[in-house]
Formats: C-alpha cells, sequence, structure tokens
C-alpha cells in the first residue's frame, strides 16, 4: 500500500497540470465571462510584413489555436486580442494564401464570410474518394492554420461533428475555422525558434533534436509546393527524425494546461486519433512523441519485416528508400483530417529540406502491403529519399538500419554505425 501511494503522488507530482485544472475549474465557478467589445470599436489589426520570410520549422514550431480567456495555459495557448479584429479582407487574403497542393482532382474549396472559413468537398462523393477529399481537406485547414501563424493571426475550429456535416445537396462542410487578430504568444512575440522557451525536456529520444528554425520561407514554399519532387537529396537519419517531427512532434505552447503542443492541432487534445510509422532498414517503427508524461521525440520498433514482405515495401518505393506511413485509428473524419494535417507538414518540410519525396493516397492493394507489414489501416504515405542501386530492400546508406534480430534491439538500434 505505501509503494502504491508513494507511486500515485510522484504520479501527481509530475503531472502538475491535474492542479492547475482543478485551479482553473473552480476559478470557473466564480469569474465572469469576457465580453468582446463590438467591432466598431475594436481597431484593425495588420498583417505583419515578417509573416512573408517566416520559415517552414518555425512557422510549425509557432502554430496554435486561440481563445479568449486570457490565460495560455488554461486551455488554448494562443489568445485573441479582444481590441483588435481582423478584417474580413484580411481574412480572404490569408485563406488566399493558404493552397496546399493538390493530390486529386476531386472538388475541395473554401469559403469566407466575415472572419469564418469554411471548409467543403462535394457531398456526393463515396468510399475511397470521399476519404482522400477529406484528407484535403485536412490539408487545406493546416495550410491556413501555418499562414496565420505566420502572419500572428489568431484561429480556432468551430467544430461540426467528428465527420463534418451536409449543408446541401450538393455541398458538405468538414469544419470551420474562426480568424481573428491575436494577441503576440511568445514573450511579447508572434513566433518561437526554439525548444528552450517551453522548458521541456525530450532527452531520452532516440532521435536528434529537431531543428526549430529554417532558411526556406514557409510561404514561398507552400506557393511552389507539388505532391512530388524528384531531384532532391537523400535520407540521413536527423533528416528522418525531421520529417518526422515536422508530422506530428511536440512544440512550445501549452493546451488544456498540459505541455500538449503539437505541429498539428488535434481535436479536443486527442493524442490518439492518428499514427506516424516508419519503414526502413528492413523494419517497422512507430513514431512517439509523449513518454514517461512528458514530450518525447523518439521511434519505438515494432516488427522485423519477413524478407518477402521487405520486397514488397522496396516494390512500392522506387526510386525511394525510406517511407512514413499514415494510419488513422478510428473510422472518422477527423481521423482523416489530422492525417491530412501531418501530410501537408511534411511535404512542407521535405521540400525546404531539399529531399527527393513523392506524397500518395494509399489504394487499397497497395494498403494491403502496408497490413502485411503490420501497419494497420494506412491511409496515406510519403516516400523519401532515392534507393540505392541493386537495392533490394528499403534501406540506404545513410538511412535508418537494421543490425540486428528485432528480439535483440532497443528502440536506439536504428542509429547508423
Amino acid at each position: 500500500m505505501a509503494i502504491l501511494g508513494t507511486g500515485l503522488f510522484a504520479g501527481l507530482w509530475m503531472d502538475t497540470s491535474i492542479f492547475r485544472r482543478i485551479f482553473y475549474r473552480i476559478q470557473d465557478l466564480f469569474s465572469s465571462p469576457q465580453i468582446l467589445p463590438p467591432q466598431d470599436e475594436r481597431k484593425q489589426a495588420d498583417l505583419p510584413p515578417d509573416g512573408y520570410n517566416i520559415s517552414v520549422e518555425t512557422a510549425l514550431n509557432s502554430r496554435c489555436t486561440s481563445d479568449r480567456d486570457g490565460n495560455p495555459k488554461r486551455f488554448h495557448w494562443g489568445m485573441f486580442d479582444p481590441s483588435k479584429s481582423l478584417s474580413e479582407a484580411k481574412v480572404r487574403e490569408l485563406a488566399r494564401l493558404a493552397q496546399p497542393p493538390r493530390l486529386s482532382g476531386e472538388r475541395v474549396w473554401t469559403e469566407v464570410k466575415d472572419n469564418e472559413v469554411t471548409f467543403l468537398i462535394d457531398e456526393r462523393s463515396s468510399g475511397p474518394v470521399r476519404d482522400g477529399m477529406m484528407v484535403e481537406s485536412g490539408m487545406q485547414q493546416q495550410a491556413l492554420g501555418l499562414i496565420c501563424a505566420c502572419f500572428g493571426a489568431g484561429m480556432v475550429f468551430r467544430n461540426l461533428g467528428v465527420d463534418g456535416s451536409r449543408v446541401s445537396d450538393n455541398d458538405f462542410a468538414t469544419i470551420k475555422i474562426i480568424v481573428d487578430a491575436m494577441s503576440p504568444s511568445y514573450d511579447g512575440k508572434c513566433w518561437v525558434g526554439g525548444a528552450d522557451d517551453l522548458r521541456i525536456s525530450m532527452e531520452g529520444g532516440s532521435l536528434p533534436e529537431p531543428q526549430r528554425q529554417g532558411n526556406q520561407a514557409l510561404l514561398a514554399t507552400l506557393q511552389s509546393l507539388k505532391s512530388e519532387e524528384q531531384n532532391g537529396g537523400q535520407v540521413t537519419e536527423k533528416l528522418i527524425g525531421q520529417m518526422l517531427w515536422a508530422a506530428r512532434g511536440r512544440t512550445p505552447h501549452y493546451y488544456k494546461s498540459r505541455p500538449w503542443g503539437m505541429t498539428i492541432p488535434t481535436w479536443g487534445g486527442e493524442q490518439n486519433i492518428s499514427s506516424l510509422y516508419l519503414v526502413s532498414g528492413g523494419a517497422v517503427w512507430k513514431y512517439v512523441n509523449w513518454q514517461g508524461n512528458r514530450p518525447a521525440h523518439s521511434v519505438e520498433a515494432v516488427a522485423t519485416l519477413d524478407p518477402e514482405v521487405d520486397r514488397s515495401m522496396a516494390a512500392l518505393a522506387p526510386p525511394h528508400n525510406c517511407i512514413i506511413v499514415q494510419t488513422k485509428n478510428e473510422n472518422s473524419g477527423r481521423a482523416l483530417w489530422e492525417i491530412g494535417y501531418s501530410l501537408l507538414n511534411m511535404i512542407l518540410q521535405a521540400k525546404s529540406l531539399g529531399l527527393a519525396y513523392k506524397a500518395v493516397f494509399l489504394e487499397e492493394k497497395d494498403q494491403q502491403q502496408f497490413k502485411r507489414a503490420g501497419i494497420d489501416s494506412p491511409v496515406s504515405a510519403v516516400f523519401l529519399g532515392k534507393e540505392e542501386r541493386g537495392g533490394g530492400s528499403v534501406k540506404g546508406t545513410t538511412a535508418l538500419k537494421r543490425k540486428e534480430p528485432m528480439a535483440n534491439v532497443d528502440s536506439k538500434s536504428f542509429l547508423p554505425g
């Protein structure tokens, strides 16, 4: 009993967010809701010119959702500025800039009214085509979020249900996003370029610390972005880690009083709606961003590939030698949107790093190949790097490699010798 009590106390001691949430719940009982001044009494906010130069990594590291409670550690990290507002014209400009590459020719679009952006797809779609449109709608949502991060604008989702909502015979709305003026979120600045600002530790992770500042502007990268680029370079252990961080790595902001900030938004703070797997060096790895009640940046071994399965993976990959696979952990629209968030981030990061890559929706026959590798419910994949001549498996001289049988390997054993 004493041991149990000590363990419970240690857990509570480590997770101080429990006490914060209790305190804020009590505080709510005695607080009055914030009343927003009339629109004509709020000063029109300008978009900072520096937004055009914010790098891919800085935008990923700085993105957050906002609210009006005045406390970044209470619920959302971002704080809407009650004294300012963004005009509809500026919201339209942000939405215009937020145009990700398309992976299909299906009808996926946005509409703007006042400070609200509605994301829509064709209601008449179904099956795999509809799933792909849902992912692309997620890419559009994430593009707007990253553009808002670049220009210091606040955003928050207005949910229409976990699958979205039909709005007409032909149109289906996946979600709405409210965009408005935001107070600087990081010590008086709109952007954050490092991990020290959060004062969190990722020590013990099996991946190198990710880079949170870069040289390639997000806006310029987004405007020239394609779903495939074959003229790029090879992958390394550090670059693979960077790609995984871009997809769903931890960032220096809080959500619901916990250091749960990520490069992507999550529905209500849910952490397991989708997952990320790496296929490299004849093995499958799962990306881990939270471990031991704190942020992490690691991969854990899942399976060693049977030689036949390894060859089938290689047949999917040419001319690439490394695969990052996205899976859904539930059958819902929100899982597909979240996959879209990560997918756009990875394409942006690959482009800014100068890598060879190809992003795809997985057809049913290809999904079956990944299921044989122990990856359930695969939806999309990003193929990276360049295949070695004469290679018969998903491997490369600088990619992650297996060194010994899975039974004798811990999660750090992929490191190149």
